[in-house]
Parts: structure tokens; sequence; C-alpha cells
């Protein structure tokens, strides 16, 4: 099996070894076979042009891209945008040895780029980029500035985003460790799209996706896999300077096959938006599986949306915790209309929910519930229910709000097990078939969900995320100390 390297000094006419690396991860169309490995070195990859990926087959072994060693790669898109709209200089790479800045949450006037302790640029250079549109890497000793940052946030601008990579025609395609990074703060799209020429499986492992605004990630078309990566900050926009009209974490698109999404971390990510939206409606939709993500430290929204036509989707063993009651409105949510069965919910975690636990949009279908566990939600956590089975079911809460009950709006229950005792919740008549009892279990955190996750998932925590990056309101490394330190 060959090797082939990409490095940001390459060019496309050259044999894609390491003396001779390629430019562009997309020169490998044409050149690369099943069983490949192409190593990317590190490096800031803009891909403005929206290129397409186009290697492998529709089965056999996968082609490999994956870093080179240690070194740290961004893949970004580059907005598409009429350059007179904007005061700033477009997108200035600034090289040093050491960056620091001043708090802005101190003083707002001090937002310029410091280095060795003396002022690089003001904040009147910068015009008016803000401290959120910077990208920092001790390694790689790069600073980049997004030109989009210049925009207000009281100021609307036309602009439009293109994918960081397009997929056409690809064949079994993995990813592996690779950052996926992005600072524009207001209308950005995704960073990964697949298209109706995309054939066979692309997996992602161990990647990070951090800071890609509004549909971060739209697997559209065919097989993805998403295994042990991190959203974060992802799929979202400041609620204090842009509205967000329902960004997406991940968005699976029409006529997508069955997908799945384990040992995922989504952390600060789909603010007042979606962090899995599993929205195919061709005849190929159905049969997702969401297992074993962990949710944590995300404000508003919904952590896991199934809108699915055909159903049969699974989501089990995950933990969603919300953050003081003003958290996710609906963590499991089955669409608007749409209307769906055959769906499995097993030994899942909420915590902290504001809204809808489970909520179906349409009365009288027919799916199953086990071992799902539920702690201080104060509003609903069943709503319009079907005719589901709970087969020697448990639902085990604490629920200290009286507010807490089920409701299935007339839809006719099949309880298949042991009537109802409730305690420490509100009992209602709605809800004769449920079992409500206090539980032993103590209420997860988002510091021993994280611990769980990352000793059961450590390829989760192979990185350190941008520890200095002024958007990292909380440094998620100070959430476990399972989060390993690499020194790029």
């Amino acid at each position: 099996m060959a090797v082939y390297y990409v490095a940001t000094n390459g060019n496309s006419a050259n044999a894609g070894t390491i003396d001779a690396p390629w430019a562009d991860i997309t020169d490998a169309n044409g050149r690369v076979s099943p069983g490949d490995t192409v190593y990317i070195r590190g490096g800031t990859y803009n891909n403005s042009s929206r290129p397409a990926l186009s290697v492998g087959t529709a089965s056999g072994a996968p082609v490999f891209f994956r870093r080179y060693r240690n070194e740290q790669v961004f893949i970004t898109a580059r907005d598409d945008y009429d350059a007179s709209e904007f005061t700033a200089t477009p997108e200035p790479n600034i090289w040093a040895k050491e960056i620091g800045r001043p708090d802005p949450l101190v003083n707002d006037n001090e937002c310029g780029v410091w280095y060795n302790n003396k002022t690089l640029a003001e904040q009147e250079a910068l015009d008016k980029v803000n401290t959120n549109g910077f990208f920092y890497s001790s390694g790689v000793e790069f600073l980049y500035i997004n030109v989009g940052d210049a925009v207000e946030p009281s100021g609307t601008v036309s602009v439009s985003f293109y994918s960081a990579i397009r997929f056409s025609g690809c064949g079994n395609v993995f990813f592996e460790r690779l950052i996926f990074a992005y600072s524009f703060k207001g209308l950005g799209r995704m960073s990964l799209l697949g298209d109706s020429a995309h054939t066979g499986s692309t997996t992602l492992e161990a990647c990070v996706f951090y800071r890609i605004a509004q549909n971060g990630v739209q697997p559209m078309e065919r097989n993805w896999v998403f295994d042990q990566c991190l959203f974060y900050e992802h799929g979202s926009i400041d609620a204090l300077t842009f509205t967000n009209n329902y960004a997406y974490c991940v968005y699976t698109g029409s006529d997508s096959r069955p997908s799945t999404f384990k040992g995922n971390i989504f952390f600060r990510s789909a603010l007042r938006g979606y962090q899995l939206h599993l929205y195919p409606s061709g005849p190929l939709s159905g049969g997702h599986v969401v297992e074993d993500n962990t949710s944590i430290g995300n404000d508003t929204g919904s952590a896991f949306v199934i809108a699915d036509d055909n159903g049969g989707n699974t989501i089990r063993g995950n933990t969603v915790i919300g953050r003081r009651y003003s958290s996710l409105q609906q963590a499991v949510f089955f669409g608007a209309v749409i209307r769906k069965t055959g769906n499995k919910i097993y030994n899942n975690r909420f915590v902290r929910l504001n809204g809808w636990i489970i909520q179906h949009s349409t009365p009288g279908l027919v799916n199953d519930y086990r071992g799902n566990k539920v702690w201080n939600c104060p509003a609903y956590t069943y709503s319009q229910g079907s005719t589901s089975t709970y087969d020697v079911t448990k639902w085990q809460m604490t629920a200290p709000i009286a507010s807490l009950f089920f409701t299935h709006n007339g839809s006719t229950v099949n309880p298949g097990g042991t009537n109802a005792k409730v305690h420490r919740s509100a009992w209602s008549a709605q809800a004769p078939f449920m079992l409500f009892e206090d539980m032993q279990d103590d209420e997860p955190t988002e510091q021993s969900a994280l611990n769980e996750h990352l000793a059961k998932y450590p390829d989760c925590g192979w990185f350190t995320l941008f520890p200095n990056h002024p958007a990292a309101r909380v440094d998620i490394a100070s959430y476990s100390p399972l989060l390993k330190t690499v020194n790029y």
C-alpha cells in the first residue's frame, strides 16, 4: 500500500513524496488506490475553491487521511465575499514566537494582538476584528484572523460560505485526528459535504470540529461514521452578538443511508439549535445509530432530533446534561410532521433539561423505550406518546420539581409491564403506565460524565484544545484530567 504526503508548501504537480508533497488533499484524486495512506503535514489549508475529493471505491479497503506524526492540521472553509463589503484587510497571517492578549472582559478597547509585551497591531489597525476571530496553535506558532469577524454584530452582510472538503464520487474514506476549524461568528455553513455521487462510507475518527457556525457538518448522501470526535463550540453562534436560527452540529440530508455516531462529545455546541439532526427523507433513510455520545455545557436547543420517514433508529447509552434548567429544550425529539416507528431509545441519561425529554409530534406510533434515567428535569419528560413497548422497563427519576410528568395526548398505550408507582413526582392520569422510582444512582455532573466518557473512549482526548483561544470561555481540559496534553 502506497504512502503519500500533503504540505502547505507542496505543489499539485509533485509526486506526493515527503520531499515533494502535494499541495492539497484533493491532489489525491486519480492518484491513490484503496488501502493507500495520505499524510497531511502541519499547517492551515484554506479550501476557498470548494474542491471535490474523489477517491476510493464503493467497497474494499479505505483510503486513509492522517495527520503527520504530532503536527497540527487545520482544514478551514475560507469565505467567498466581495472585498468591498469589509474594511479590514482580508485574512492577514501573523507569525510570532509568542502571542498573548489582554482580557476583553476587562477592557473591550484592548482587543489588539500583542507580541512579547508590545503592541503588534492595535485594535484600530485590525478595524472591527473581534477577539473571537483568533485561532492560536502553540505548535505551529500561527495566528489566523478571519476577515469574517470584521463584521459588526449589528451588521447585515450577505456572505456565502463553502465547504472545507466536498466529496464527489468517493469510496471508502477514512479521516483520523484532523481539526476542522472556522472562526466566523455569524453565518457560516458546513465543513463536510457529500453529494449523490458519494459511494461507500466515510469514517471520521477522533477529529475535532471547532467553532463552525450554523450547519457545521452536513453529511449528505450515503453512509457516515463519526467515531470519538469532538464538537466544540460547533454549530454555535454567540447569543450575545448574533441571532441563530437553529444551527446544527451535524445535519443528515435527504437520501442518507444509515449512519453511526458513537463515542462523540458535544461541548458548548449548537446554541439555540440541534446537536444532531437526523433528517433523511428518501427511500434509503432510517437505521441510524446514536450511541454513547456525551453532551455537556450546552445552553439551548435540542440534543438529538429524528425526523425520519422510515424509523428504525437506535439511541442508546447517551448522556445529555443541561445547564441549570435553562438548557436544552428537547433531548430527543421525533420530528414535526413525519411519521416514524420502530425507534429504540435505551439506557440514556438526561439531566437538568428544561423541555421535552422525548417528544413525538405524531401519535399512534410504535416505539420502544427501556432503561432510561432522568434527573431534575422540570418540564415534560415524555410527550405525545404512542403505542409503545415498556416491557420489563422502569423509568428511573429524581424529580424534586413537581411539574415533572408524562403525557401521551390520548394515544393508546400498551404498558407491557408494571402499573405506575409515583415517588417524588406529580402523578398524572395521562401516565398510568409509567413507573417512577427514587434512584440510588448519583446524578451525573459534567465532570463525571466527561471522565466516564474518556475512560471508555480515550481517543476523544488526544488533543489540547486551544487553551489560549479567546473564544474558549471554558477550557475543556479543566473538565477532566483524562484529556491528554499533546506537545505539537
